[in-house]
């Protein structure tokens, strides 16, 4: 048995200090990471649309810069969950008995398990018809284009620039 060791509000406050801080750092090197990634993960998640909407739309100058980005922070958020979780595990496990510490590596990995299934099953069945029936309004009103950045707003999954080439202007 491991001897208590009592420690006062402000060594808990520092030691989480510590841990939000470390999980911060990998946070933010992983999105840096990502943005250099993020064709790769635009492509992966305008997938579902892609039998549907022949070409995606910037309609501002720095739309797709924003959409670069909010897929860099996500998948920074992601790919740095498990820093996280280890973070958090760290400042939690010390208040913890041992017969209750021996729970948690198989409920991480059932946990894990059951999360992957679920994105897996939102990305493969629930996505493609919800942005059919959500395509179906924007078709009734007249409108044959989605916004990138309204796409990535509906579903908070960013979207591929598509085809991109520039409108000539209407005299």
């Amino acid at each position: 048995m491991e001897p208590i060791r009592e420690t006062g509000l402000s060594d808990h406050l520092e030691e989480l200090r510590k841990r939000i801080l470390i999980s911060l750092v990998a946070v933010g090197v992983l999105t840096i990471v990502s943005f250099f990634l993020s064709d790769v993960f635009i492509y992966i998640l305008s997938l579902p649309i892609k039998a549907r909407v022949a070409t995606l739309y910037f309609f501002s100058p720095y739309e797709a810069f924003m959409v670069k980005l909010r897929v860099a922070l996500t998948g920074g958020i992601v790919l740095g969950m498990p820093v996280i979780v280890s973070q958090l595990w760290q400042f939690v496990s010390p208040a913890l008995y041992q017969n209750e510490k021996k729970w948690a590596l198989p409920l991480a990995v059932v946990m894990s398990g059951f999360f992957l299934a679920g994105v897996l099953f939102a990305f493969y069945e629930v996505l493609p018809p919800a942005l059919g029936f959500f395509l179906l309004f924007s078709i009734a009103a007249g409108l044959r284009f989605v916004s990138a950045a309204l796409l990535a707003k509906l579903e908070d999954l960013p979207v591929s620039q598509g085809d991109l080439e520039p409108n000539p202007p209407h005299d």
